[in-house]
């Protein structure tokens, strides 16, 4: 079971982390300082870092072209996934194949 992890971004830019714990037994406040809350995937990318929601991957098989993680859920399916540039079923991500290289709120050039 994945564990379930959040991060949003504050008006400066900066990316802040919590678990669902931080929430349930610290009673974190959401303030309106942070936006754009988007889930932890429960996936990692080729370098071992986490991804969320909102990031966008480069993928080693199609020639660099950029994915943005998105939830879905498998066209209407039960199963529930990421969209990265296509359907994923949770914990089905191939290693060694994508990497982080930015995220929609703060490079959303790398996308045009």
């Amino acid at each position: 079971m994945r564990e379930i992890k959040f991060r949003a971004i504050d008006k400066m830019g900066v990316w802040w982390y919590f678990t669902l714990e931080d929430f349930v037994k610290k009673s974190i406040a959401i303030t309106d300082a942070l936006e754009n809350w988007c889930q932890f995937t429960g996936l990692h990318d080729k370098h071992g870092k986490e991804i969320y929601e909102g990031d966008i991957l480069n993928h080693t098989d199609y020639d660099g072209k950029p994915f943005v993680v998105k939830w879905g859920d498998g066209h209407g399916n039960h199963s529930v996934g990421y969209w990265i540039g296509f359907y994923l079923p949770e914990s089905n991500l191939p290693p060694g194949k994508y990497e982080i290289i930015g995220d929609i709120y703060l490079n959303p050039e790398l996308l045009k």
